[in-house]
């Protein structure tokens, strides 16, 4: 097979460099105006190219977004890797993987607003575009990360053997997802309402979940 030309590597890496530009772009300026009132007029000049150029990467501000939900779950699935292979007990591991999700979800909250938005929508894999299949791959290996830590809690014993292993991890997925939201919307909600903060209602969630994990 015929190797690429030094000039060819070049170009395919300005052209991702830019496209990750783009990106960048968008998230910050998703950060300050929000998705629904942002153009990509807007993405354009906080990039600092054209708008012809920009639509050049990008369908639609829609294909963006899908674009950045797609960065999200990428970037999610290193977090939950490295965080299950910094502990040794699949309970841990699965409890680590909890954390690194709230974690991205307060330090990236655009890419968290992208991943939630493309998770309330079914889509058929054999009728996905570019971005949107490439999402559905991303979330797979995320998926794959949890059910390899939960076979592994039960393989070691401190996870419950009775549990589906597949189930097990997308039912945690929605528990701390919705968590996540709970937290971010309503914490004034909660400290008002019940006396408690979002830091207290993520420690209880995590306690009960510890709960229904492990053995009797």
């Amino acid at each position: 097979m015929t190797q690429p030309s030094l000039t060819a590597q070049r170009r395919a890496e300005e052209k991702e460099q830019r496209r990750q530009s783009i990106l960048d772009a968008a998230e910050h300026s998703i950060g300050r105006k929000g998705l629904d009132a942002l153009t990509m007029g807007d993405i354009a000049e906080a990039a600092r190219l054209s708008r012809g150029l920009v639509y050049v990467y990008f369908q639609d501000k829609i294909d963006l977004f899908n674009a950045l939900a797609h960065q999200a779950m990428t970037e999610l699935t290193s977090r939950f890797q490295a965080a299950v292979a910094a502990h040794e007990e699949g309970i841990s591991q699965i409890r680590a993987v909890g954390h690194a999700y709230i974690t991205f979800a307060y330090e990236r909250p655009v890419l968290f607003e992208a991943l939630a938005r493309f998770e309330t929508r079914e889509l058929d894999p054999d009728e996905a575009e570019h971005h949107e299949a490439a999402m559905l791959g991303a979330s797979h290996s995320t998926m794959e990360t949890m059910i390899g830590a939960i076979a592994h809690g039960q393989a070691d014993g401190s996870i419950r053997p009775d549990l589906d292993p597949a189930k097990t991890a997308v039912t945690l997925w929605g528990f701390i997802h919705g968590m996540i939201q709970v937290g971010s919307m309503k914490n004034a909600m909660l400290e008002q309402q019940f006396g408690f903060d979002s830091e207290a209602l993520m420690g209880h969630a995590f306690e009960m979940a510890d709960l229904m994990l492990r053995p009797s």
